[in-house]
């Protein structure tokens, strides 16, 4: 029930509507407090980390959201990922937060927050060779905060490499192609790498 109001919320917020997500994802966690285990789980830290991208969307105290962000992360990083809907909503909440502090500019711990998830990702797979849709929208946001970071030209092969991940697992015409070229884009603008 949490995970179907937290997914309206999220079309809400995709169309700027942040008050109505806000009220959206209070009443998902609300439901959520009910039946988590631990108020640290996953499904709570992510509800929290759409709530501080809401206020960083509306410019409310950006201050109190970086700190926020980082103490996410930090208790993501101590996640037991005893089974694979703790995995996947840890791996999801990596990713918000990841993006969130990629924003802000919390370069380190964007970085820390995309490796978590790709350890996450990683974790759910038998065979070594195997590549998920995780570990490739991990692979992704690693990638924007290494671009972010300045290191574009360290970052091409893994960009091209997930580029071409992403269009396998989505289709070449999804969203998530299509940003994913437009990261890769921005990053070779960076580097004036025009050929």
């Amino acid at each position: 029930m949490g995970e179907a109001i937290r997914s309206l919320a999220l079309l809400q917020l995709a169309s700027d509507r942040c008050s109505a997500a806000a009220a959206t994802l209070k009443e998902a966690s609300e439901i959520e407090e009910r039946w988590l285990p631990d108020p640290q789980h996953p499904c709570g830290l992510l509800d929290r980390l759409l709530l501080i991208r809401i206020a960083v969307r509306r410019g409310e105290s950006l201050a109190s959201a970086a700190d926020d962000v980082k103490g996410i992360v930090q208790d993501l990083s101590k996640v037991d990922a005893f089974d694979e809907d703790t995995a996947f909503a840890a791996i999801e909440a990596s990713l918000v937060a990841a993006e969130i502090a990629t924003d802000l500019r919390l370069l380190e711990t964007a970085q820390r927050a995309a490796e978590q998830a790709l350890e996450l990702a990683d974790g759910l797979v038998l065979d070594p060779n195997d590549v998920t849709l995780e570990m490739v929208k991990s692979q992704a946001a690693l990638v924007r905060v290494r671009l972010a970071r300045g290191d574009a030209a360290e970052t091409r092969e893994l960009a091209e490499e997930t580029l071409g991940r992403m269009e396998q697992f989505t289709g070449p015409a999804s969203w998530a192609t299509l940003d994913m070229m437009i990261t890769l884009a921005e990053g070779a603008v960076a580097q004036q790498d025009f050929a």
